[in-house]
This record gives C-alpha cells, sequence and structure tokens, in this order.
C-alpha cells in the first residue's frame, strides 16, 4: 500500500537504509509502479556491495534506477582502520564480507 498524497505519473526517488541485494527495494519500487509512479532513483544510507559487489547496483541499473548512496562498507571500514578502531585485517575481511 502506498501512502501520502500523490499524483499519478510523478516521479520519485525511493530512499531506504540499507542495499544488500536489491530485492525489497525492487519489490517496493513495483508497489509504487502500480499505483502509478515512475520510480528515477534508489537513495540508500548504507550500500553493502560498494565498489568490490556491484550485483545489486546493477540489478538497479537493469531495471532503469540509478543509485544514490551515503555510505558503503569501504568507506566505513577505511575510517575505522584510520581512527585505528579495527585492524589492517578486520577492515579486510569488512571490505569484502559476503551480503
Amino acid at each position: 500500500m502506498v501512502e501520502g498524497e500523490f499524483k499519478e505519473g510523478e516521479t520519485v526517488a525511493v530512499v531506504d537504509d540499507i542495499l544488500i541485494t536489491g530485492g525489497s527495494v525492487l519489490e517496493g519500487i513495483g508497489k509504487l509502479e502500480s499505483s502509478g509512479l515512475n520510480v528515477s532513483d534508489v537513495v540508500v544510507f548504507l550500500d553493502h556491495g560498494g565498489v568490490h559487489d556491484t550485483r545489486a547496483k546493477q540489478r538497479l541499473e537493469r531495471n532503469g534506477l540509478r543509485l544514490q548512496a551515503v555510505l558503503t562498507l569501504e568507506t566505513i571500514s577505511e575510517v575505522l582502520e584510520t581512527a585505528e578502531r579495527i585492524s589492517a585485517k578486520q577492515a579486510q575481511e569488512l571490505r569484502y564480507s559476503e551480503p
């Protein structure tokens, strides 16, 4: 169910907390589109795959969507390693963790 005021044909962006596989985002987009809305962009706080695992991003792109991410695991691991909160080994494991 889609709540709020909107007009059929409007273009919207989807905002979500984390992108792992893209499945739940695409499911939500399907509901918006079935209500007559056009979705162009997906904005997430955390792109779990980042630059090392782009499958979710590619999945969105195949559906004509642009991804905007605030953070990636690479960024988080780099900041934590630089601040000496995690070791280089832990940072490496975080960068290449499987979803």
